[in-house]
């Protein structure tokens, strides 16, 4: 998951912090050369320093999912790969980046290596997954 300063989406991260401009980016998920991880990293965009960020793990190890946020309250993580595609969706609160599942959430359908698109006008109103396997 990659995780952009704006309310891009990024193949699987959010950015936010509840402040504009954000203060923290975050990279969660992915594949470590042959399993999926739930691991998720957080980047100081002041300092450029990365460190482990296990209150941002997502529930289960994905690779290959989107992200979105409203870069005020909420960034999501969904769909991915698990060994087979999942629509799974984690949700992390920006204020206190904690990440956890968020069923009422969850995609339709299995979806993986898509694009996250947000909105940004009338303040991320909706968050989109946009193609994909």
């Amino acid at each position: 998951m990659l995780k952009l300063n704006t309310l891009s989406g990024f193949g699987s991260g959010v950015s936010g912090g509840g402040a504009f401009p954000p203060t923290y980016g975050y990279t969660a998920g992915g594949n470590t050369g042959g399993a999926v991880t739930a691991a998720c990293d957080r980047i100081t965009f002041s300092t450029s320093v990365n460190a482990a960020h296990t209150d941002g793990d997502l529930d289960a190890g994905s690779s290959g999912g989107v992200g979105h946020s409203d870069n005020v309250t909420y960034g999501y993580h969904s769909g991915g790969t698990t060994g087979a595609q999942d629509k799974l969706t984690n949700r992390m609160t920006l204020a206190t980046s904690v990440m956890a599942a968020h069923t009422d959430s969850d995609m339709t359908a299995n979806k993986k290596e898509g694009w996250g698109l947000s909105t940004i006008k009338g303040g991320g109103t909706y968050g989109y997954a946009v193609g994909g396997e």
